[in-house]
């Protein structure tokens, strides 16, 4: 078998403009998933819809007030979760005590917690001890209260 010398290979300057531009498209790329620029313009996306803010946080037995606002529309919240200075659920909690489902407009919005009526129950806030709520709205937003401590 014959090897022709005829064909040529391509020069180490456009080897090397080719490795850079393949080098900028892919940081380009990493950039655009990094920032959410892709997420933000595909169809459907839900991820960062939903802003809470909490307003003041208190508790103490087994009831927690939360006063919550939405930043942008109103928001509904699965469950509220209340969590102890160790990161540990204290009580998972899926209603508003007795208004049904949590929703949280853009206006103030009082929330009032029972763990009791939460999983699991017969569970109770310890006077001095420090404890977060988290929401967790329909479209998978987590948002977490300042620390509180029950009295």
């Amino acid at each position: 078998m014959r090897v022709s010398k005829s064909k040529q290979a391509l020069s180490p300057i456009f080897a090397t403009l080719i490795l850079i531009a393949i080098a900028v498209i892919a940081s380009i790329i990493i950039y655009l998933f990094t920032t959410g620029t892709v997420a933000s313009l595909t169809a459907g996306a839900t991820y960062g819809k939903d802003k809470v803010a909490f307003d003041a946080v208190s508790g103490s037995y087994t009831t927690v007030n939360v006063y919550a606002h939405s930043l942008d529309g109103t928001v509904k919240v699965n469950s509220a979760m209340v969590q102890d200075a160790s990161g540990n659920v204290v009580a998972t909690v899926y209603s508003n005590s007795g208004y049904g489902q949590i929703v949280v407009s853009e206006a103030i919005t009082p929330v009032m917690l029972n763990i009791a009526d939460g999983y699991p129950t017969s569970i109770q806030l310890w006077s001095d001890s420090k404890y977060t709520v988290t929401f967790v709205t329909e479209s998978g937003g987590s948002f977490t209260s300042p620390t509180f401590t029950a009295t």
